[in-house]
């Protein structure tokens, strides 16, 4: 059984949710149904906030097995796609105007409603692999530098 519950925080990302919330909300009596995810999945939280309006996607970094939320949504990239180019495309707001004109406005204004297939049929800028790597390293480059 996994016990690593993890809450995706548009500052923090994929975390620990012991750690965010300095307290475990979750247990074995109401996880049924969480999803589980591994190592360089992404995960998006359709939560709204100042950091991230139209909710965080992030990538999975810790080697163990964690779970989370079935209000989250769960993905892999394809083989194609360089991690790290999908975290930084994630990381952007390339792909905001997409969730802004294809999302439902639902009761709930501090939530995205989306549709997993067409969430899943967002278009992505894919360039090819050796593209992708130089604009990661630059990305990274940079972001050690500020």
């Amino acid at each position: 059984m996994i016990s690593n519950v993890i809450c995706n925080s548009a500052k923090q990302g994929l975390i620990p949710q012991r750690e965010y919330f300095d307290k475990d909300i979750a247990n074995s009596d109401n996880t049924n149904g969480y999803y589980i995810i591994e190592s360089n999945d992404f995960v998006y939280n359709p939560r709204k906030s100042a950091d991230a309006p139209y909710g965080p996607i992030s990538s999975y970094q810790y080697p163990e097995a964690g779970i989370v939320s079935p209000l989250y949504l769960c993905f892999r990239a394809k083989r194609e796609i360089n991690l790290l180019y999908f975290e930084w495309y994630f990381r952007s707001s390339a792909w905001h105007r997409y969730i802004y004109m294809s999302g439902d406005s639902g009761a709930r204004h501090d939530r995205v409603s989306i549709k997993d297939d067409v969430f899943f049929a967002m278009p992505i800028n894919v360039p090819s692999a050796k593209e992708q790597e130089r604009i990661s390293l630059f990305l990274d480059a940079i972001e050690r530098r500020i």
